[in-house]
């Protein structure tokens, strides 16, 4: 299909529709929308094996959770909770019957397209940004959770715990958490985290915007930084897993196969050096280590006695000589 846009209320999330109808709801109900009738503001015709096609499009394989007898539940719901309408005495057995369904419940525009009520305040979805994010190889529960999000788009900074947006989505706290998080690797939201009054760290996001090339640069640029916060914490875990330091000693403790380093190598560990020791640290390890013994243990006499020579020489690591890829001109530990 082509590109649609459209607007649902931004109250069905503090009001708890989401959470009765599920992310899996609100999914079916944003591919529901892609079949609304050209000249009708409220009426969308479709079948069910037209609705599963457009669903599973978005997926590499198959994807269970959407079969056509989910489907069809998942309408009978959206209809129970008021969200569509459609005549009783259609059941949906035949695949390919056409469904003439009522949306209900949209927010109510002036003719600038100004909500008349604050009972109609509404979010705008995108089917581009529907897309980007598939393409991200995320779903659908990230794109829920970025409209989510979106319910504040009118501020410079959304601060919204992950608690509460836990409840309106009906997911755990962590699941939201997993959700924003993967948003933030992709560089689609950034966190820019604010305290409180009381000194508690508070979330304070701010998301892409088609319309806005600048916008779209800070959340990069804070992406970013908080992506390589993340993957060193994580690298320092998984180093202080194998009782590795994560300071320059790493390099002490294995002085005895550094004289065996490439060039090629050395450059390397400084590139890395130069992002965070723990890079370093992480590529000597697991990744140069065991060829390094293997170097080491089949070196010829001359060979060995010239290593032994330099570590004789060279007693401290820091001066082992790296040539123009030292990377430790000065003592440096990891904070």
């Amino acid at each position: 299909m082509n590109k649609v846009v459209f607007n649902f209320k931004s109250n069905w999330f503090e009001e708890g529709v989401v959470n009765k109808i599920g992310i899996n709801g609100l999914w079916i109900y944003f591919n529901i929308r892609k079949f609304k009738l050209q000249y009708s503001s409220n009426i969308c015709v479709f079948s069910l094996d037209l609705l599963y096609k457009e669903i599973q499009q978005y997926y590499k394989t198959k994807n269970r959770k959407y079969s056509k007898s989910n489907i069809r539940e998942i309408i009978f719901k959206l209809k129970k909770f008021g969200i569509i309408d459609f005549d009783r005495k259609y059941n949906m057995k035949n695949n390919n019957d056409l469904c003439k369904c009522e949306l209900l419940d949209l927010p109510i525009l002036d003719k600038n397209f100004k909500p008349v009520s604050s009972d109609d305040y509404y979010i705008t979805v995108d089917t581009d940004v529907i897309n980007k994010i598939f393409k991200l190889d995320m779903d659908e529960r990230h794109i829920i959770t970025y409209y989510c999000l979106r319910k504040f788009s009118n501020a410079n900074q959304i601060t919204v715990s992950y608690e509460k947006m836990a409840k309106w989505l009906g997911v755990s706290k962590n699941t939201v958490n997993k959700y924003c998080i993967e948003l933030e690797e992709n560089k689609i939201i950034a966190n820019q985290y604010s305290r409180s009054q009381a000194g508690h760290k508070c979330n304070s996001f701010i998301l892409t915007d088609n319309k806005n090339s600048d916008n779209n640069k800070l959340v990069s640029k804070i992406a970013e930084k908080n992506n390589v916060k993340r993957d060193i914490e994580k690298i320092k875990k998984e180093l202080k897993n194998k009782n590795i330091k994560v300071t320059n000693r790493a390099f002490e403790d294995v002085k005895e196969y550094l004289p065996y380093l490439k060039d090629a190598e050395k450059k390397k560990i400084s590139d890395f050096k130069k992002k965070h020791i723990v890079y370093a640290i992480k590529y000597l390890y697991f990744e140069l280590l065991d060829e390094l013994k293997n170097r080491k243990n089949n070196s010829t006499i001359e060979e060995v006695a010239t290593a032994k020579e330099d570590m004789i020489n060279n007693v401290n690591v820091d001066k082992i000589n790296w040539g123009e890829n030292n990377p430790f001109e000065k003592s440096y530990y990891a904070s």
